[in-house]
């Protein structure tokens, strides 16, 4: 059993501008997981990114953490869309005030 995704709690809710409905499929773990693992094993190769943490449900990929700029914010989420079976990213970091 793959036991790989948290339960999506009150900080996934349409509050965050994470649309339940969106995930109403059941959940493929073995996927999701897969596609989690690949993304958070590239993350830590990117200094900028190193606060960021992501869920990832059916493709979804929620984002989450703190950057220091827009263009980091920006770019983390590219980076993420370049993955094979990502459907959507739905951007949630916040930038750092200076």
């Amino acid at each position: 059993m793959w036991n790989v995704n948290p339960k999506l709690d009150d900080n996934y809710g349409p509050e965050f501008g994470v649309d339940y409905a969106r995930f109403s499929d059941p959940p493929d773990y073995r996927k999701d997981f897969l596609l989690r693992s690949r993304i958070e094993e590239q993350l830590p190769l990117h200094d900028q990114y190193q606060d960021v943490t992501l869920m990832v449900r059916n493709g979804f990929v929620i984002l989450k953490g703190n950057v220091s700029t827009q263009d980091i914010r920006n770019d983390v989420a590219e980076f993420v869309r370049s993955f094979s079976g990502v459907v959507e990213v739905i951007n949630q970091i916040q930038i750092l005030p200076h």
